[in-house]
Order: structure tokens, then C-alpha cells, then sequence
């Protein structure tokens, strides 16, 4: 069992120092590496003014930097504020904006997504609040985005930063703000803080086998949402190392799987499928232990079976940008048709997940306040503290939970999770997940069964 109430320096600092806890391409950094980076960045950002509560907006692919950065804003109380790549011009704006971002991080000449292309775009008036530019990559020129009131700073530069900051800002400390999609026009913004991010991620880390001493987790997601940030904390939980790609690529992908015989990986459908199909032979991955899925493409309902049949056991999860990801997962051991479903049984503690220890039946009395003793109820460690824009949790759920109470049931003795108004509010920072007995299983928001293009770090 990992331990547990850490800040997420703190669950960084248990790993052993020489172990890696990151490889892109040729590159591997180690634990030890990570949290000496996180330092030396956590002082450049400090030198910048960057503080307590400031949002630090980090619009760039996977790479070790996003990882060096979330952790250097964790040290100092700062906010980071993810940013889609895949996001066009009006998009990357309103976050910005609405976010309050004061330093935004991107990728100049990064060669698969024209970022000084889409920044040109924005309204100046988006950027108002923005006070500094950090440009990752080779490219460290770009003077005429300076301005009277804006200062440019190569990543490099802080990742050079002698006078290092050590500190931490804190479990308590806000960390990080997700997009969610939904029924509005504007993406909305979720705030989650240091506990519920390391909470969930040892609890999830413990219960899917990301703490084994062989697995391997492939970043195939963006940092940017839910899924892709919730596999690279849990590896972080785990000390495993995670393999990471800039950019999704399936070839790419079904090599590294083999190459680093990657046992735990989450995406779409889609993304399987395309990997599956780039691959030869007939059982191409047999390190695979853990393939997580959601389903967003009607014409792909075969793919539990076509994984089946090429040796990789495809099972249907669920999150949100709300509550995280990985909420819930599907049996490994369970028919086809079962892991085809979206969601699946809780992880203990976020929910619980059905592939170790399942969570009580129906009829199965436990933690139940107030409420029904024939539902199994859970308090949650992953929701989000607070909508940026509709206030503390309780408001938040209020909303989530009026949108959301039709969408989730169970379907053939699985369940899915409810946000309950009158529950999320209760308790130390956590709601209380409530299976619900009802119509058949479906996502939060997007098409597909259990996760929604924001939670995946995809584009709308």
C-alpha cells in the first residue's frame, strides 16, 4: 500500500533518485533529475514574480518539461493552467483569459503544431493579463512578441536558474486547472488541488498494477487532460518509468510498445485501432496488461473483440475533468461484451477499480450517511475543489450533478458514478461517488461511453 496524504513534491520524493521517471526518445530522466529540475524552474519561475495562487498556463505537447514545470508551480503554490495544443485561437484565448494566466509557456518551433501561427491570432485583449512568455525549444529569438509589458524568457534559461527554490507549496494548495466540456458554449474551468490529484494517483497506482516491478506506462495522451495527466501522476505514485510521445503517432506507438514493453496505456478507440492496425502480427503485445479505453467511434464497437483477437484485453474506464480520471474500470477477467461497456466498477477511495478489488453490490450495505443502505457509497479524494468561475465545490456540484443525475447507471451488475448534489460537499475536500441503479451505462459528456474529448486532451 503507497503512502498516502503527500503534497505532490512530497509522492515525487519517495521515488528512488536513479530510477526514471520519464523517456522521450533518446532523453530519460530520473527521479532524482526531476525533482533537481523542478527546483532549478521553481526558481527561475520565483525570479519572474511567479507565486502563491498565480495560474502559469503550460500550452505544449508531452514532453519531460510539462512534467518539470507542474512540479516547479507544485513547490511554489502556483497554478498550472493546462492548455490543449489541439485548441484554436479563440479557444487558447478564452482559457487564458478567463483563467488569469500571467505566464504562458509554449513550443515556437515545435514542427507539428504552428503555436506562433495560433498566438498571432488571439486577441490581444486575452492576453492582457499575460506578463511573460517562456518559449520551449531550440528557437529562443521571437523578439517581436515582447512588448513595454511583457517579457520573453527561453525555458532554458530557467531551467538554469542558480538560485534553486526547495520549498513546497503544499497538499492544500490549488495546482492545477483542467478544461471539461459540457453544455455551454466556452469550455468550463475545474480547479483540483494537490491532495486530490496525489491521493487519487497512489490509490489508482495501487490498485491497477502501475506499482508492479515491471510495468511501464506509455504517455500516449496529452498531459493536458485528465486520462493523459492521471497516468503520468499515477506512474509518478508508482516510481515506474512513462515513455513519452510529443505527438501521436501509431507506428511510433506500437514501437515503443515494444520496444519498452509497456504494460499500462489509456486512449480512445480510435488510437487503438490505428495502433492495432500499424502493428503486424498476431498477438504484437504481449507486455500489454492494462489497455483502458473509451468508446468515440460508433464504427469501432468490435474493438474489445478485435483486440481479443490480436492478444490485447481492451477494457472500457471513466472519468471527467471534475472528478479525474480513472474513476472506474471494467473487469479484465470479464466477457467481451461487459469490457466494451464505459465505466465499470469504482477504484476504493476515487470509486474503485474492478479489476483488483471490486466494490460491494447492490444490497451490500457500506459508508452510507443519510443516504440509501442498499447503494454502496464511496467518499471521493479526486473531485475538484471548485468551478474557477461558479465558486466552492458545493456550487459546482450543485450544477454538475443537475446536468449529470440522468447520465450515469449500471448496466449488468457494473456501476458508473454520481456527483450527488446533496453529498459533494460533505466531508474533507471529497464528495461521496453513488452508484446508481438505471438506464445503460453512457459517458459524462462526449459521444462514447466513458470519457469526453476534454478529459482525453483532445480537440472539440
Amino acid at each position: 500500500m503507497l503512502e498516502r496524504n503527500d503534497s505532490l513534491i512530497e509522492m515525487v520524493a519517495r521515488q528512488p533518485g536513479a530510477a526514471s521517471a520519464i523517456i522521450d526518445g533518446d532523453v530519460a530522466v530520473s527521479y532524482g533529475e526531476l525533482l533537481e529540475a523542478s527546483r532549478r524552474v521553481a526558481g527561475g519561475l520565483a525570479g519572474l514574480e511567479v507565486g502563491e495562487g498565480d495560474r502559469v498556463a503550460l500550452w505544449l505537447p508531452n514532453v519531460p518539461a510539462w512534467l518539470v514545470l507542474s512540479l516547479a508551480c507544485a513547490r511554489l503554490g502556483a497554478v498550472v493552467v493546462s492548455v490543449n495544443p489541439r485548441f484554436r485561437a479563440v479557444e487558447v484565448g478564452d482559457i487564458i483569459e478567463r483563467s488569469g494566466a500571467k505566464l504562458l509557456v509554449l513550443w515556437p518551433d515545435f514542427k507539428a503544431i504552428d503555436f506562433m501561427a495560433i498566438l498571432s491570432e488571439i486577441d490581444a485583449s486575452a492576453l492582457s493579463a499575460v506578463e511573460t512568455l517562456v518559449l520551449y525549444g531550440e528557437d529562443g529569438g521571437q523578439p517581436d512578441l515582447a512588448g513595454p509589458d511583457r517579457r520573453l524568457v527561453s525555458y532554458t534559461d530557467l531551467d538554469a536558474c542558480k538560485d534553486r527554490f526547495d520549498g513546497d507549496g503544499g497538499r492544500d494548495a490549488d495546482c492545477i486547472i483542467f478544461t471539461t466540456s459540457g453544455t455551454t458554449k466556452r469550455p468550463k474551468l475545474v480547479v483540483h488541488t494537490q491532495h486530490s490529484i496525489a491521493d487519487q494517483a497512489r490509490i489508482v497506482a495501487d490498485a491497477s498494477g502501475f506499482c508492479e516491478p515491471d510495468a511501464v506506462s506509455l504517455a500516449s495522451l496529452p498531459f493536458c487532460g485528465v486520462f493523459g495527466f492521471a497516468l503520468a501522476m499515477t506512474t509518478l505514485a508508482a516510481g515506474r518509468p512513462m515513455i513519452s510521445i510529443p505527438v501521436f503517432d501509431p507506428v511510433e506507438a506500437g514501437r515503443l510498445i515494444q520496444q519498452h514493453k509497456i504494460t499500462h496505456i489509456f486512449g480512445s478507440d480510435d488510437l487503438f485501432h490505428l495502433i492495432l492496425a500499424a502493428t503486424a502480427g498476431k498477438a504484437p503485445f504481449p507486455s500489454l496488461r492494462l489497455c483502458g479505453f473509451a468508446a468515440f467511434n460508433a464504427a469501432l464497437d468490435s474493438i474489445v473483440t478485435e483486440g481479443d483477437a490480436r492478444g490485447v484485453t481492451f477494457v472500457g474506464v471513466y472519468g471527467s475533468s471534475e472528478q479525474q480520471a480513472l474513476i472506474t474500470c471494467q473487469n479484465t477477467d470479464a466477457p467481451a461484451e461487459e469490457r466494451g461497456q464505459g465505466g465499470g466498477l469504482g477504484v476504493e477511495g476515487v470509486g474503485r477499480a474492478g479489476f483488483r478489488r471490486p466494490m460491494a453490490r447492490p444490497g451490500q450495505a457500506r459508508d452510507h450517511p443519510g443516504g440509501d443502505p442498499r447503494l454502496p457509497l464511496r467518499r471521493g479524494v479526486g473531485v475538484l475543489r471548485a468551478d474557477l468561475e461558479q465558486g466552492d465545490i458545493a456550487m459546482a456540484a450543485r450544477r454538475v450533478a443537475r446536468r449529470r443525475r440522468e447520465q450515469v447507471g449500471q448496466d449488468r451488475g457494473t456501476h458508473l458514478v454520481e456527483i450527488g448534489a446533496d453529498r459533494i460537499g460533505q466531508g474533507q475536500g471529497g464528495g461521496i461517488f453513488r452508484a446508481e441503479a438505471g438506464g445503460p451505462a453512457r459517458g459524462h459528456e462526449g459521444p462514447g461511453h466513458g470519457l469526453n474529448h476534454a478529459a482525453l486532451g483532445q480537440g472539440p
